[in-house]
Order: structure tokens, then sequence, then C-alpha cells
């Protein structure tokens, strides 16, 4: 399964970070896994993506150079490892 996703903010207003149960109007995006095996942001200049580090329970900007991609696993990977590898 191949999926593409382009988050567009439409609300541009200075918001605190977004937690689980806010509703869509107050955020672009709550935090989530995705699905699949793997994820790859490629070409991102804006902010937004954050990775959770599971050791230290804190969130990570992604990079916003567009020269540099993210690769992360998704909770398929995570299942088909036996939870070996966390998404």
């Amino acid at each position: 399964m191949l999926g593409i996703v382009s988050y567009f903010d439409t609300n541009r207003s200075v918001q605190p970070p977004p937690s689980n149960g806010q509703i869509i109007d107050q955020v672009s995006c709550v935090p989530h896994y995705d699905p699949g095996l793997f994820s790859i942001s490629i070409l991102s200049t804006h902010e937004g993506l954050q990775l959770k580090d599971m050791t230290n329970n804190e969130e990570i900007d992604g990079p916003l150079e567009s020269n540099i991609g993210v690769i992360w696993l998704g909770e398929a990977a995570s299942r088909i490892t036996g939870n070996r590898l966390k998404p």
C-alpha cells in the first residue's frame, strides 16, 4: 500500500502543541501512528512534523532542510516484528 499525503495548514493562528482528543478545527493533525510499514518525509521545508522519542517521552521536531529526508516505521512494521520494532 502506498499513500501520499500532504498536510495543508489552513489554520494560521498560533496554537499550543496539539494533544489527542482535540477537535480538527484546533489543529492540522493530532498525534498518531501511521498504519503502514514505513513513512517517508522528503522535500519538507515547513514545520509541523514531530517524531516521538519513546526513551525520553518527548516530541522532536523533524528537519526543515529540503535536502534531508526522514523514514520512520509504521504500525504494520511493529506488528510483523512482534513489537520488536516500535512505530
